[in-house]
């Protein structure tokens, strides 16, 4: 309408002036007149512009379609070694000190202050020839107590033990790895790696004509080889194990349509042997009962899990066990087999333990845990049994003892968002044998060690640089122990110093 109006506005004005000119034929209108009526006709003409009724409003346009994710670029090249910075002054001569002179059955000590004469004690003057100036006692027997006195000092943190420091990182994998685990075949060394992001579970093997290096002294340096590639979606937790001379591997499939998958070692490769039928399983358990071999696959939902075991030929299921979770453990005590399962979706605060009776698994005991778990590793160590519990929500995590009943609460220890525990005992540790690490994936994870001497508990040695750590596995090559750390965008891999 607006715009009629607008389109017709000239030709209203020359009507209006044709008809003044008509009426007045005789009286030329004066300007002031011609003013008036131009000025009459604009306001006419703009209220009826403003009172016509406004159009409706036409339909919503249909959205665009999102475009898809680009792909995510690959790790630039490894920088280049700065150099050496110029070495520090040599610093000031001490002062010269002189040693005390101590009579036959003392020793030199120092108080902090200074250094001064003790003497030894009545066992050590028991297994010396001289003390206290007399002539020699030789006892028939002669022994040294090696018990700790309570008066001996406590066992600091970060004590002198064999670490895993950057200096000594051998080789990084750029992978999305969720689950990590090493195997011999011979004397050949493999590296499994479970990856979250794609349908691949990557085989790695280890180069034993390498050198004692590490990428500080050569960038290029990868003592494990990317040796074979295997689909399997969604893998979670696997283990290896051996039955008779051949050597397989499960994976466990955290999917509702894909069976978790074995494999077997040909000679050359691993292939395919069987398929188990699981819904959403998260970790596979395989140990053996007299010489019957079983595999537990802990399912991470639904009602129940399960037990299968080996016919002589393939696995069948062999029983059902009213637990979920992501993680299953077995372990013996006093030659009686257990199984341990945890998991953020169980059904309380607690870790579930059975135990065999014979023939079956039945359920044992509920071991509290004030949060729920979501690994769990057992060890044994100076005779005690322990299982240690990694709680998600929890700021610490928990470390129980067995008491010939039960298990009490032995040690806690600081976590957040933590995953799992692993294990070593290994002759080729500087010190203590047995290292216990915890993995955490909102902090760096801590690595303690047994300590049998003083303290008789897990003492912290060290934490590890991750970022969102997933897991990690102390493993033995040679005379060395070494750990590989895997974090959501690489794994490194270091060794013990």
């Amino acid at each position: 309408m607006a715009r009629v109006l607008t389109h017709f506005l000239p030709l209203v004005f020359v009507l209006t002036i044709s008809l003044v000119t008509t009426v007045f034929p005789k009286r030329q209108c004066p300007k002031a007149c011609r003013t008036y009526i131009v000025s009459e006709v604009d306001a006419k003409v703009s209220k009826a512009v403003r009172n016509v009724e406004k159009g409706k409003r036409g339909p919503r346009g249909r959205q665009g379609v999102e475009g898809p994710i680009g792909p995510q670029g690959s790790p630039g090249p490894r920088g280049e070694r700065g150099p050496m910075g110029p070495q520090g002054p040599r610093g000031e001569q001490g002062p010269q000190i002189s040693l005390p002179i101590c009579e036959p059955g003392e020793y030199v000590t120092s108080d902090g202050k200074q250094l001064k004469c003790v003497k030894f004690g009545e066992e050590v003057c028991r297994a010396v020839s001289k003390c206290d100036g007399t002539s020699g006692y030789q006892p028939t027997t002669p022994t040294l107590s090696t018990t700790p006195t309570p008066t001996q000092p406590p066992v600091k943190e970060n004590v002198t033990m064999t670490k895993f420091m950057k200096k000594y990182m051998i080789q990084t994998l750029y992978m999305d790895a969720w689950d990590l685990e090493t195997f011999y075949i011979g004397d050949q060394l493999f590296l499994g790696v479970s990856q979250l992001g794609g349908k691949s579970f990557v085989i790695y093997k280890w180069d034993n004509d390498h050198s004692d290096k590490s990428l500080e002294q050569d960038s290029s340096y990868s003592p494990f080889r990317s040796f074979q590639i295997l689909k399997v979606p969604f893998s979670r937790k696997w283990k290896h194990f051996v039955i008779g001379e051949d050597v397989y591997f499960a994976v466990a499939s955290n999917s509702r349509s894909h069976d978790s998958p074995i494999f077997k070692w040909n000679g050359d490769m691993f292939v395919p042997f069987q398929n188990l039928p699981t819904t959403k399983a998260f970790d596979v358990e395989p140990f053996k009962i007299g010489q019957d071999t079983f595999l537990a696959v802990a399912n991470y939902y639904g009602r129940s899990s399960q037990i299968f075991k080996w016919d002589g030929e393939r696995f069948v299921k062999f029983q059902d066990i009213a637990a979920v979770g992501a993680d299953v453990e077995h372990f013996e005590m006093d030659g009686t087999t257990y199984l341990a399962v945890t998991g953020p979706f169980a059904r309380g605060a607690y870790a579930l333990i059975y135990k065999w009776s014979g023939s079956t698994f039945e359920e044992f005991y509920r071991l509290p845990t004030g949060e729920r778990a979501y690994g769990v590793k057992a060890l044994s160590v100076d005779g005690n049994h322990f299982l240690a519990v990694a709680r998600w929500q929890a700021q610490t995590s928990l470390i129980f003892r067995w008491n010939q009943t039960h298990f009490d609460l032995f040690q806690e220890v600081p976590s957040r968002r933590a995953r799992d525990w692993i294990s070593i005992t290994s002759p080729f540790m500087s010190r203590e044998k047995t290292y216990l690490a915890i993995v955490s994936s909102d902090q760096d994870p801590s690595i303690y060690a047994w300590d049998r001497y003083y303290t008789k508990k897990f003492v912290k040695v060290q934490d590890i640089p991750s970022e969102r750590t997933r897991d990690m596995v102390f493993f033995n090559m040679g005379e060395s122990v070494y750990l590989s750390v895997a974090s959501h965008r690489s794994t490194d891999i270091y060794q013990g110093s």
